[in-house]
């Protein structure tokens, strides 16, 4: 592809917003989102080619080549195999022989299975230990899973299913099971989780589909869940998530405002473009909004709608922060309708803000009752300055004067009376804040201020606070205590964890429950975390989600070698109704780690260290577990016997089909060799391109990344990582023409201009500075233990910015080319740190 010619060209032709009006994309071809962009067959060709002349070393390259394009050909192995025979290297043969084996075996090819079983047999007899062992572990796994499904321990059963499938995708009978356990729980289960990993397991071909079919607001995905009537067109994968999150809301609503009557089906319709969104509004309200709005509630039509900001180059924290924020509203509503009295403003939004803080994880999981980042930094960002509000100026203040800058306040004042401890570890505001909500379904003369007075301070009776100076000192200490608790890292789990225990100890389970989940998000995959949540939600009666968080917590047990925590765990099932999981699901586990140690030790011994590094991939699989152990041996193993079984793969392998146009010019083309993306002048769309290739949607560390990247243009090429589930980058690249390479995270911030209001900004932390280059060859690796380096060329390198943790960079992938730019990312290729598993995903 020619570059320079092209970009220029896409400059001129595109200079301003409105002269690039979107237009519809094109009905792509029925298998366009898994047509191979690449030569993958020719260049499988030109290996046979290779090998016929005696050229084994190019061949086998050019197989390499044409595997980054299609990573599951079973050609592609073939033809290894082939050249690996024709080297008389039977250690290659091995190696490439089970890829083709477990290619045809889990994809139901049974005649094609036993001719290459009997091959890799004539080389050694015990080349299929591992799967006699894998074989015995899935049958009893199934078992478990099924018993699981049996027993309403639906998050348990699902949790299983998902390493099933994971090992053998095409396995269409457990796929049905899966989706009818799916059917049958979805609402039954904490948060959208299991939701999250049901939209994973569908094709990239099948979610396009659905995508195109229900783009239209006329065609919008629908669904009646118990509480809501969801219509949104944003996208498949929203609307699963948005069905079952919301429900999860609706059950924290409940108990934030506690509310227990049944309440009438609101709806929520959310929009993909905000010219639809408008024109909603037109026809519900009369008027259209201020672009600052993101959405509304109105009580008269029972509905919150919403639209997507993504097209303006924001991520989807805002929405979800809007719609936790706008359906909240409807409870306000249901508790003063009967007196027509109008709660305060600051009672009323600043409980809304409050659920801005609950956060969607990367599984599709809530977090509850974080502090609102965005609010959190208004408020710092206003306290600090010259405007700063008492809190009688917020309880006086009507609706009317009621503007941006008080709406942090609002929030930490409702933040504040529902998690102020006293010294006594007691929640000495909870009560008076239910009562003071509570007081508004009853008519009063009584003033807002001056019944936060009395509620808030003289029937509270607090030594410490004798008056209303003091208890506005007390919230603003800490309020600020909370700005520290939110720029705090991972390290901050361990202070969450001793706060759910202090919980557990006092009785309080639910925030327990809800603490233990906040150090799950500042620490994932914690087994003190996982074993905090199985206490809590048992004694919260919920013995189904306690069974799948010791399990979790037996699980990271196992890994870590903490064989009492393991054995502990297996008692604690044992005594509470989970005797199955642990005869089908915990023992099966253990003995086939073992059986898998020696079947390792048996090939090393017979001289075939590959395929104890295969024995040890196809547990991992199985597993579903970074189990440390086993990636050391492979790693160890791959330096004895110079074998890699990682493979690197395109990160953009799309066909010409899944081009996109603005106002006829290219947008995002995508060639074999590459992708260009075009980011014209003043353009006001988001041109983030995230990867969606299945196996690279989440990358965690470490991970190997190159690629060769061209651009045109002052803004610079954006390599984006560690995409949050709302598409926010956590770090990223910038290439610029000044032979520049800029390391950066994205950090939140106040806007000024804005009032104080959340901003993004991509803060640099450091640069590596080369000559000027036509091309930048980039280079990214990093290794287990955290360090890693980034070169361009070989000249060029330097390590990791220290502010690039392992936590930072786990996320998805994504590139952009600045304002006024177009940026070539040639052979962009991505080697997770997984042995790659060549089974190819089911097809739908």
């Amino acid at each position: 592809m020619r570059v320079h010619s092209m970009l220029s060209s896409l400059l001129l032709l595109c200079q301003a917003p409105w002269e690039c009006e979107a237009l519809a994309a094109p009905a792509p071809h029925p298998d366009a989102a898994v047509a191979l962009a690449g030569d993958g067959p020719a260049l499988f060709n030109e290996a046979r080619s290779l090998l016929s002349a005696g050229k084994l070393d190019e061949a086998a390259a050019k197989v390499l080549e044409g595997l980054s394009f299609e990573p599951w050909s079973t050609t592609g192995y073939e033809i290894l195999y082939d050249i690996a025979e024709r080297g008389q290297d039977e250690e290659a043969r091995l190696r490439w022989g089970k890829w083709l084996y477990w290619s045809h075996d889990y994809s139901g090819r049974a005649k094609e299975a036993a001719g290459t079983a009997a091959a890799l047999a004539a080389l050694w007899d015990g080349w299929n230990k591992d799967g006699q062992i894998v074989g015995g572990w899935r049958e009893a796994v199934v078992k478990a899973a099924r018993n699981a499904a049996g027993s309403r321990q639906y998050r348990v059963s699902g949790h299983l299913m998902s390493k099933l499938l994971d090992l053998d995708p095409v396995d269409a009978e457990l796929s049905k099971e899966y989706d009818k356990l799916y059917e049958k729980a979805g609402e039954m289960l904490s948060g959208g989780a299991f939701v999250a990993e049901r939209v994973r397991r569908r094709s990239p071909a099948w979610v396009e589909r659905q995508n195109r079919l229900h783009e239209n607001w006329e065609s919008a995905f629908k669904r009646r869940t118990s509480n809501y009537e969801v219509v949104t067109n944003v996208s498949y994968e929203f609307f699963e998530t948005l069905s079952v999150v919301m429900e999860d809301m609706h059950r924290f609503y409940r108990q934030v405002y506690g509310y227990n009557k049944t309440t009438p089906r609101l709806t929520l319709a959310v929009y993909k473009k905000r010219s639809d969104f408008d024109k909603f509004c037109q026809e519900s309200l009369g008027q259209s909004l201020p672009l600052g709005v993101l959405g509304w509630f109105w009580d008269q039509i029972m509905t919150v709608a919403a639209y997507d900001p993504s097209e303006t180059g924001t991520d989807l924290t805002d929405l979800w922060g809007t719609l936790f924020h706008e359906a909240s509203h409807q409870f306000m509503h249901l508790y003063t309708k009967s007196t027509k009295q109008d709660p305060p403003t600051w009672l009323n939004e600043g409980t809304a803000s409050y659920f801005e803080g609950c956060e969607l994880k990367a599984d599709g999981s809530i977090v509850k009752n974080k502090p609102a980042k965005s609010r959190v930094i208004e408020w710092q960002f206003i306290e600090g300055g010259a405007n700063r509000h008492s809190l009688s100026d917020l309880i006086t203040c009507p609706h009317r004067a009621y503007d941006g800058s008080y709406y942090s306040y609002g929030w930490s004042l409702v933040y504040f009376l529902n998690n102020y401890e006293n010294k006594d570890g007691q929640f000495i505001y909870r009560e008076p804040y239910l009562k003071y909500l509570h007081s508004y379904t009853r008519k009063s003369e009584e003033d807002a201020l001056t019944r936060a007075k009395r509620m808030f301070v003289e029937e509270v009776r607090d030594p410490d606070v004798p008056d209303w100076d003091a208890f506005e000192e007390r919230w603003r200490s800490f309020t600020r205590n909370i700005v520290t608790e939110v720029s705090s890292g991972p390290e901050f789990a361990t202070t969450l964890q001793e706060r759910a225990q202090k919980y557990l100890d006092r009785g309080d389970f639910e925030r327990a429950m809800i603490t233990a989940e906040q150090a799950d998000d500042k620490r994932p995959r914690d087994g003190a975390t996982y074993l905090l949540l199985a206490q809590a939600t048992h004694d919260l009666g919920r013995k189904e989600d306690a069974a799948f968080w010791m399990l979790r917590h037996w699980e990271m047990s196992l890994l870590e070698g903490q064989e009492d925590l393991a054995a502990a765990a297996e008692d604690w099932l044992n005594r509470n109704e989970a005797k199955d999981l642990v005869e089908l699901y915990c023992k099966p586990t253990r003995a086939a780690l073992v059986q898998t140690e020696r079947a390792m030790e048996d090939a090393i011994s017979a001289g075939h260290p590959v395929m104890a590094m295969l024995f040890a991939a196809h547990m991992l699989q199985a597993l579903g577990l970074e189990h440390r152990g086993l990636l050391a041996r492979i790693a160890e193993l791959g330096e004895l016997s110079g074998h890699d079984l990682r493979l690197w793969r395109r990160a953009y392998n799309k066909s010409p089909e899944s081009n996109r146009k603005i106002g006829g010019v290219d947008w995002v083309k995508f060639e074999p060799d590459g992708v260009l993306v075009n980011n014209p002048k003043d353009n006001w769309r988001d041109t983030r391109l995230p990867c969606e290739e299945p196996g690279l949607v989440r990358l965690e560390p470490p991970f190997d990344l190159k690629s060769t990247v061209q651009l045109d243009g002052s803004g610079g090429a954006w390599i984006l990582l560690g995409l949050t589930a709302t598409g926010l980058e956590q770090v990223s690249l910038r290439l610029e023409n000044g032979a520049t390479l800029r390391f950066t995270v994205t950090e939140e911030m106040a806007r000024e201009d804005l009032g104080g209001r959340r901003a993004y900004r991509r803060e640099e932390v450091a640069e590596l500075r080369t000559t000027p280059m036509e091309k930048f060859p980039l280079s990214f690796t990093m290794k287990p233990d955290g360090s890693g380096e980034v070169s361009l060329g070989e000249q060029f390198k330097m390590s990791l910015p220290q502010e690039w943790t392992r936590e930072k960079l786990t996320g998805g992938l994504a590139v952009d080319a600045g304002d006024n730019t177009v940026a070539l990312f040639s052979d962009l290729l991505v080697r997770p740190h997984r042995p790659f598993w060549p089974v190819p995903p089911a097809k739908e």
